[in-house]
């Protein structure tokens, strides 16, 4: 069956609604099937209808286009994400966790990416690297300025690899001295930091 189709442009008058004669333009859409029988479908639409209606389509296609791009560029971005989320497989401990019997009492916070746990230490050590090393919470490379802490519960940081190390904190205060080198008082709170510089 052959089917013609037609799209003519059209303008009659009528009247508006103040009794006034007014032009109009529309469309005539005109089916023609010669097969069976001649017969022909026609139907006018209003100019400021077919405006309507081609703004109506632009605008689904412009929001589909849009969430189409926002699509795209969440995946992408997921996938150019650095994985840190493997960071605690390799963990010693999960959970907080006390340690010892001596006679000085110190806590000790392990922070990698949004998960943190605390350590609470009782020692007779002198300084804080000797009672973390007592409890093989640490591991690190002595070098001419002491102690460089390269794992800390079983979490590697590797400056080589992401510019990942161990920061020291002391109270929410960076330290400028090494865990082997500072002396600990009863009550203290020290962090221990996974930190990734930014280039």
């Amino acid at each position: 069956m052959l089917i013609v189709l037609c799209l003519v442009k059209v303008s009659w008058a009528k009247w508006g609604d103040e009794g006034i004669i007014q032009d109009t333009a529309g469309y005539l859409f005109v089916a023609f099937a010669p097969m069976k029988g001649a017969f022909i479908l026609s139907f006018i639409v209003n100019e400021n209808e077919r405006i309507s209606l081609l703004m109506k389509k632009n605008l689904i296609s412009a929001v589909c286009i849009l969430l189409a791009f926002i699509l795209t560029v969440g995946l992408v971005s997921c996938s150019n994400t650095p994985e840190e989320t493997n960071l605690w497989a390799t963990a010693t401990y999960l959970n907080d966790t006390e340690f010892g019997s001596g006679a000085s009492t110190v806590e000790v916070e392990v922070k990698a990416e949004e998960k943190s746990v605390l350590f609470t230490i009782k020692t007779d050590k002198k300084t804080l690297g000797d009672a973390l090393v007592e409890h093989n919470l640490i591991e690190g490379n002595e070098d001419q300025y002491g102690l460089y802490v390269t794992a800390v519960n079983g979490i590697t940081a590797d400056y080589s690899v992401n510019n990942s190390y161990w920061a020291f904190y002391k109270n929410g205060e960076y330290m400028m001295t090494g865990v082997d080198s500072t002396e600990i008082s009863d009550g203290e709170h020290y962090e221990l930091i996974y930190t990734i510089m930014s280039e």
